[in-house]
This record gives structure tokens, sequence and C-alpha cells, in this order.
């Protein structure tokens, strides 16, 4: 993409509160292009070829607050800021919009299907898939301002993070990997 192309694609793009940057390299596809935003946008120093610890367990909302930890909201833009510090668990606020599922299910099925691609994305859907499990969790979450829901139903954020998982777990289903590399 030449450089005012990218400028005005990430200018329209800026209505979408994912990633606050413009990407530091041309992106090879829209979705791309959205990820690169993202982790462009990330002061944690992130990079696209970065390689990413699966994540194996994290409890839900509910279960930590009564753990004692506490959920702070980062001043950091980038969604993949997540810091955890003296039982603090600081977060950047991610928005929940009707198109955020898609989003992140194309993002997550770029990322699966380009070798070169990050995995980072599928790994932040995986944590808040750990931190949501129900109702209350998305509340927790809500009111400690780090998820801002412009569905207005908690119970909608339950379902959509509950979907993307189910593609998640779709694709990392080896049988499934190879019928999709069979049939291509």
């Amino acid at each position: 993409m030449n450089k005012k192309f990218l400028e005005i694609t990430f200018n329209y793009f800026k209505r979408i509160p994912l990633g606050h940057e413009c990407p530091r390299e041309s992106p090879k596809h829209l979705t791309d292009f959205l990820i690169s935003s993202i982790i462009s946008s990330s002061k944690l120093g992130l990079g696209k070829s970065e390689i990413c610890e699966q994540v194996k367990h994290v409890y839900n909302a509910s279960q930590l607050i009564e753990a004692g930890l506490e959920f702070n909201v980062s001043p950091n833009k980038s969604i993949l800021d997540l810091t955890y510090e003296n039982g603090v668990l600081t977060m950047p606020i991610l928005n929940i919009h009707d198109v955020t599922e898609v989003l992140f299910r194309n993002m997550m099925t770029y990322e699966d299907c380009h070798y070169s691609a990050t995995k980072i994305i599928s790994q932040y859907v995986v944590i808040l898939d750990f931190l949501i499990n129900t109702e209350k969790d998305v509340d927790i979450l809500i009111d400690k301002k780090i998820i801002i829901n412009w569905m207005s139903d908690a119970n909608k954020v339950v379902t959509m993070i509950n979907n993307l998982m189910s593609i998640y777990n779709f694709y990392e289903n080896p049988c499934n990997k190879y019928m999709a590399t069979f049939r291509h």
C-alpha cells in the first residue's frame, strides 16, 4: 500500500478504537492492516514477529475479584497492553459493538491462515474467554470501565466471546487444518 492510502485507511478505522497508531510497515491485507495497527499502538514493545506463549488458564473476573485481585483501566490505547503487578490487572478499554465479533473473527482467521502472522489477537481473545464466563463477569469489567458495552446486553458479550472461542477451537484442531489444506 502506498503511504497516503495507508493513512486514509487508518483514519477511516480510527472510529473502531482497537488500534490508535498507523502501522509502521505496509500491510499485505486489510485484516493485516487492523492487526498491524493494534500491534503498532502497543506500548509494550510488541512486534509482528512476536511469538506469544499460549495462555493455559486464567480464572474468570468474578473469581479473581473474590480472590482479591483488582482490575484497573490502562491509559494505553492498544487492547494488547495488559499488565499484572502487585495484585492489579490493568487492561485498556475494550469497546464492544455489533461489529466487534466480525472484526475479531477475521483477525483470528487471518492469524491462523498466514504462517507469518502472529497469534497475538487470538491469545487476547483466549484471555477474554477466561475472564468472561457469565453476565456477572461482564458487569464487573463494565463497572471497572474496562469494557464499554455498546450492545447494551451483557449476555450478548458472553455469547460473542463464546462464539469467537468456538472458531478458535475449530482452527486449533489439527484435523480441521489438514482438511482445509487438502481442499486448497
